[in-house]
């Protein structure tokens, strides 16, 4: 909303902020204040950047607070390099700090003591810089809400498919997701903020951290006040994996959850993308007022509750939690509390009878990583088979697949006969896309062509000469591909969004080797080939469709095929462990809350199917030894196919492959081989 003063102050001074604020706007004076105007989904330190530049003055609650808040300091540097009027409005009489003297000596303070409840001087001052020359009007108390403030935009929704019945969303009402009750806080267009209604599990906040290791020495900077240990600690793992993908929540569901934008505190420290995460301070009270409505569970009793807030230094390791009576306080991080998770979650207005349960959509789940069903759109292929050059899609009765660089399709029930489609398909990498009743796909002149799933209306979407395309995905009206620097992918390549309508692009990574896309997630590389005998290394990212990034991270080695599934990483790793120019291929798992990757098995080409990874063998001399696969723990080993077979792709119940004398199909179980024309 448009506003006049940037109101900057310590979240332990924001009851005064609060009242301050609410007496400017009584005077026709809006404001901008946190946590208050802070947009959900939006990055915390960027919202508060935009406050302070989009606003024609700052209000400093100055205080012993702020005085000794790094937070305020850099809020009054912002507002100071924009040449914002400063007017400082002082709560006690103390000594200014030198980093705030630097930019506040000479300004004209207004004093708040010996009544700090009595604003009139001070919207007077706020008046006069502003140019409105009108008496202060007495602004009326704030009354609390008897339920969390919500914006006039806010409205009721009807929730996507959480369950066989949809469920009617209204601030304050509590709907059933997953295996639990929540209470809904928010409302916002599309999404809605929920909070488990009771305590779900009593545990320790953290129980890696431990200062005692440092026996004296001067802990890290980021151990001496509010720190990431939301991010670095034990909780986090805990919320991001053992919950998130526990048997609490169906495939579909966690589907619906939104990966939000918050910071690890109340203030710009550290900025988080979690699915799952716990309140902080200022959130628990903008949503629960009323200190009483803060009072939850656990079996029957009230119980206290973890925030995310944390204060480490040499002296304790403490985490904010709101205790047994509602007030907000400090424990140890080693203390057993209650946790009370938070997610926003994603809905759709249309009529509900419009979507199908939770039940039908199971099947959006292939090869262990999500179809991206969301509101972007129906995807044309699964990232495991685009991976393995995406010979094969299956769409409803139909299975569209590659062979002898023909394009053909036959029932997945095995009943029909080979339909030929086109014959300008390449030999090996087709990368099949099946939207709607087109089909997509890469053709022997290193063009994107699409075809009617009939065989007609044959059409060139994409044409970059002979620097070529790759890894075409299609999710919805969107086409994502990597787009050959000129020179050809040796050069590098970049990540590219095209409309499929409209024809326009968009970059989203200047540099991309490889990518997926699972569930509204890109994740991918780029790798930097080096000289035999030489270390290679891959730059890992998560970004989002318009290539705002959630994560980066290196891996030491040359990786592909990079894919999220069930709380993991799995990628393929390549190593010259001799450095004689001898290339092993190696699957690879990790955490994706963890550092520590684990060797499953030796192999090539992979995809993640319900509990098992199928991968390409690989022979002594580096060429395919057929399909096996492996439980993902790395149990249970079974050969699927003898001698060559690679390029697969898993439709259904069936595996589509290349082998040594031409393609081939064979069920999951390992019967039933038959070639294709």
């Amino acid at each position: 909303m448009a506003h006049d003063v940037f109101i900057s102050h310590s979240s332990q001074d924001k009851l005064t902020a609060d009242a301050i604020c609410h007496s400017l706007e009584q005077n026709g004076i809006p404001c901008w204040i946190a946590p208050r105007d802070v947009r959900g989904g939006f990055d915390y330190g960027e919202e508060i950047i935009y406050g302070i530049e989009n606003s024609k003055l700052m209000v400093l609650i100055f205080s012993e607070h702020s005085n000794d808040s790094p937070f305020v300091k850099s809020e009054i540097e912002r507002a100071f390099s924009k040449s914002k009027i400063i007017i400082p409005y002082r709560l006690s009489q103390i000594e200014m700090s030198r980093g705030l003297e630097l930019f506040l000596a000479g300004k004209h303070w207004i004093d708040a003591y010996p009544n700090d409840t009595v604003f009139d001087n001070l919207i007077t001052a706020v008046k006069n810089a502003l140019g409105i020359n009108i008496a202060p009007v007495a602004a009326p108390a704030p009354k609390a809400p008897e339920t969390p403030p919500v914006n006039e935009t806010r409205s009721t929704a009807t929730l996507a498919p959480l369950s066989a019945n949809n469920q009617e969303i209204t601030v304050g009402s509590t709907i059933h997701f997953g295996d639990f009750d929540w209470r809904v806080l928010d409302v916002q267009n599309d999404k809605a903020l929920i909070i488990t209604k009771d305590i779900i599990i009593r545990r320790a906040y953290d129980t890696n951290h431990n200062l005692a290791g440092y026996c004296g020495e001067e802990p890290p900077a980021s151990l001496k006040s509010f720190s990431s240990t939301i991010v670095e600690g034990s909780m986090n793992n805990y919320l991001d994996t053992t919950f998130h993908y526990g048997e609490s929540f169906s495939d579909f569901e966690r589907e619906q959850m939104g990966m939000y934008t918050i910071c690890d505190n109340d203030q710009t420290r550290t900025t988080l993308y979690p699915f799952i995460y716990l309140m902080s301070t200022s959130e628990v009270e903008t949503y629960f007022p009323n200190i009483p409505d803060r009072i939850a569970l656990f079996e029957g009793n009230p119980c206290p509750w973890w925030l995310r807030g944390a204060k480490l230094n040499e002296y304790s390791d403490s985490a904010t939690f709101v205790d047994e009576r509602g007030n907000i306080v400090l424990s140890n991080i080693k203390e057993q509390h209650g946790v009370r998770p938070a997610m926003w979650i994603k809905m759709d207005s249309t009529d509900s009878e419009q979507h199908e349960t939770a039940e039908d959509s199971k099947s959006a789940v292939v090869n262990g990583n999500v179809y991206a069903l969301d509101s972007t759109g129906e995807a044309g292929n699964t990232p495991g088979n685009l991976y393995n050059d995406g010979n094969a899609s299956i769409q409803g009765e139909w299975i569209y697949f590659a062979s002898s660089s023909m394009l053909y399709k036959t029932k997945a029930d095995g009943s029909g006969p080979y339909i030929l489609l086109t014959d300008d398909a390449p030999q090996y990498t087709a990368r099949i896309n099946v939207i709607g009743d087109w089909i997509y796909y890469d053709d022997s002149n290193y063009r994107v062509s699409r075809i009617k799933t009939d065989g007609t209306s044959k059409e060139i979407v994409i044409d970059n000469g002979n620097t070529g395309v790759g890894n075409t995905t299609i999710i919805g009206n969107n086409l994502f591909c990597t787009k050959a620097i000129d020179g050809g992918f040796l050069s590098g390549a970049s990540l590219i969004k095209m409309n499929l309508s409209t024809g326009e692009s968009k970059t989203i990574k200047g540099k991309a080797t490889f990518f997926a896309i699972v569930g509204d997630k890109i994740i991918g590389g780029t790798t930097y080939p080096t000289p035999v005998g030489e270390a290679k290394y891959t730059d890992c990212f998560v970004v989002d469709f318009d290539g705002n990034v959630f994560k980066t991270w290196r891996e030491e080695h040359w990786i592909s095929q990079l894919v999220e599934s069930a709380g993991y990483y799995y990628f393929r790793e390549e190593r010259n462990e001799n450095f004689d120019g001898k290339i092993g291929f190696y699957i690879m798992k990790k955490p994706i809350s963890g550092d520590d990757a684990v060797q499953l098995v030796e192999g090539s080409a992979f995809t993640v199917f319900d509990d098992w990874i199928y991968y390409d063998s690989i022979c002594d001399d580096g060429t395919s030894d057929g399909i096996c696969k492996i439980k993902n723990d790395g149990s249970g080993f079974v050969k699927l196919t003898e001698g060559y077979g690679t390029r697969f792709s898993i439709v259904g119940e069936w595996i589509f492959y290349q082998g040594r004398d031409g393609s081939f199909r064979i069920k999951t179980d390992g019967t039933g081989m038959q070639k294709l024309p």
